[in-house]
């Protein structure tokens, strides 16, 4: 069925297979609203925390067996049940920070297994599920360092409420059990489709310890119509723009100006599959009423703002809007902790964390090249911010990028697509690198020129 449609649609099997998993899920995400609560079971109290993380356990993990397998769902299992006792080794932050970056260098050898026993476009390899799980371990890691340490934990020097504080000081109490960390692990609301959060957060989902709206249907309506308008984005360019299109030779020879527009069509429509996922994801978040730290726990959890992505022309702010769980763990566990602890430039900080990011997303030298320019493209951003005039004038409206992308896309679209597609290369990651030099050089001429008229002025 999934490859009938694939060949339709023009979209991969396993993708569609994965997408039908995280449909069924969002589907099932009411349960936890109008069945598995303590308002229906008053009388259960504790115990039904218990019941609402085994059944959310328990379907991620026969979703897991369907898509990656028995064998290697059961060797996770293993692996996270070792990995337990491994975060007692967190008692500094030097040790937190170690544990942290050794289970990174565990999924990168997942992925690398991955490529020899796996399809390399298989969504459903066994270390996509890795890549949803450390995120948490890595959480899970300081929290036991909190806990072992007798350290404050992050919400007690961050405005939420209140009772936030007071239940994370509950949890500081007591290093949670194996079993919890499993539960914690496999729960289903944070696998697969974001929101990925953290143990605290986790447990306030458990333990349902957030004030609950009565009525959620306009909340989900809205998700679900930008949902609805995301797929249908991806189906209609699914069939017509398609990254292969681009790797050959008839390309190559087209107008530039159709390039440019296919280009635009295809980056539209590649968001627009992860705007389905995002999506899906924060519906499940507003009927399990999961808050996060990302909202101040004032409201649902978020996986991306689209509009604000859509219509703003800042690097910065599209970066902070999107994928916007996996940023908050980024800046969480790595450059919170490496800048407060390790006392660490925050420029460099930025560079690390990019690039945790880059190889967390998979072993391919497209997303290098992107994360690469895109940290470029933020310290351009950066210096052209700390003129006055540029920040209050000029970057606003962002016409200064815009001409130079435009430029350089004019210009060098012709010859790059010719190389990328005698190197068999992405033709649409090949145009960045050259892309970002402009503008980084551009913006940086440009504040310093500004710059000395200020001072002659004066």
């Amino acid at each position: 069925m999934f490859e009938e449609l694939g060949r339709k649609i023009n979209q991969h099997p396993d993708d569609l297979r994965l997408f039908a998993v995280v449909i069924l899920h969002t589907l099932i995400s009411p349960v936890f609203r109008f069945a598995l609560s303590k308002r229906v079971f008053p009388s259960l109290g504790d115990r039904m925390a218990l019941m609402r993380e085994s059944f959310a356990a328990g379907m991620m993990l026969c979703s897991a067996v369907y898509l990656y397998g028995l064998a290697k769902t059961v060797g996770l299992l293993f692996v996270l049940s070792a990995v337990y006792q491994f975060s007692f080794a967190c008692v500094t932050p030097k040790s937190a920070m170690v544990c942290s970056i050794l289970i990174f260098f565990g999924l990168m050898f997942m992925k690398l297994y991955s490529l020899f026993t796996d399809d390399i476009n298989d969504a459903v390899s066994i270390g996509h599920l890795c890549m949803m799980i450390v995120p948490k371990v890595t959480y899970f890691f300081w929290h036991i360092f909190y806990i072992q340490s007798g350290s404050e934990g992050p919400l007690q020097s961050k405005e939420v409420p209140q009772y936030m504080k007071d239940f994370e000081k509950e949890l500081m109490k007591k290093i949670p059990s194996r079993l919890d960390f499993l539960l914690f692990c496999f729960n289903f609301v944070g696998n697969l489709a974001c929101p990925i959060y953290s143990y605290t957060d986790h447990k306030g989902f458990a333990l349902e310890i957030h004030p609950r709206e009565e009525s959620v249907s306009r909340r989900v309506a809205v998700k679900l119509g930008l949902f609805f308008c995301a797929l249908s984005v991806v189906s209609l360019l699914g069939g017509v723009f398609s990254i292969e299109v681009a790797n050959s030779l008839s390309f190559s020879q087209q107008n530039i100006f159709y390039k440019m527009f296919f280009f635009i069509c295809e980056g539209t429509k590649f968001r627009a599959k992860y705007y389905n996922v995002f999506l899906l994801g924060e519906v499940m978040a507003i009927f399990c009423n999961l808050r996060a730290s990302s909202t101040l726990y004032a409201d649902y959890a978020i996986s991306c703002k689209l509009l604000e992505i859509e219509t703003s022309l800042c690097v910065k702010q599209r970066i902070e809007n999107w994928n916007i769980s996996i940023a908050n763990w980024l800046r969480d566990c790595y450059f919170d902790k490496l800048t407060f602890y390790f006392h660490i430039n925050k420029d460099v900080v930025s560079m690390i964390v990019f690039a945790i990011s880059a190889f967390w997303h998979g072993l391919s030298i497209s997303y290098y090249f992107v994360f690469v320019g895109v940290y470029i493209l933020m310290m351009s951003e950066r210096i052209m911010f700390r003129n006055s005039f540029v920040r209050d004038h000029l970057m606003p409206k962002f016409f200064i990028r815009l001409a130079l992308e435009f430029v350089v896309s004019f210009f060098y679209m012709n010859s790059i697509s010719k190389i990328a597609h005698r190197a068999k290369m992405n033709p649409l990651f090949a145009i960045l690198p050259l892309t970002i030099l402009a503008y980084a050089k551009g913006s940086v001429f440009l504040a310093k020129k500004l710059k000395l008229g200020e001072k002659k002025l004066k």
